[in-house]
């Protein structure tokens, strides 16, 4: 099973190494500010257990499209939709505990999988 992790995967210190494939995107490696995040990025990255990847124009369009029509406010990140298109791309589960990405996640038929706040109950659309 292939994954891409958002920065909470780092930051709460999870053995996302269990999740198969991980992968992420170099946005998310200029989030984790704490040296634990850092190292543990770092060591997967040594040990091939994580891979840097960037997301296709394509996909980041077609994120942003489904936002738009979902009517996330706030709106995500572009390291967000970033993480949400690459997921598309490889067909990979999204890891996050972001609600926001979850539902465009959702809309988009990626599954998902929360880190340490569980998931999102259903996919919603919200009025603008």
């Amino acid at each position: 099973m292939r994954c891409v992790l958002d920065a909470a995967a780092f930051i709460n210190e999870q053995q996302f190494q269990e999740w198969g494939d991980c992968y992420t995107t170099s946005d998310v490696l200029a989030e984790l500010k704490d040296f634990k995040s850092k190292e543990i990025a770092q060591a997967a990255m040594a040990s091939h257990k994580l891979r840097v990847s960037s997301p296709s124009t394509a996909s980041i369009n077609k994120v942003y499209e489904v936002e738009k029509e979902v009517g996330c406010n706030p709106k995500l990140s572009e390291t967000d939709r970033g993480l949400i298109a690459l997921a598309m791309d490889i067909d990979a589960k999204l890891v996050t505990d972001d609600y926001r990405m979850q539902n465009v996640a959702a809309h988009l038929d990626i599954e998902y999988e929360g880190v340490m706040r569980g998931t999102i109950k259903e996919k919603k659309k919200f009025r603008s």
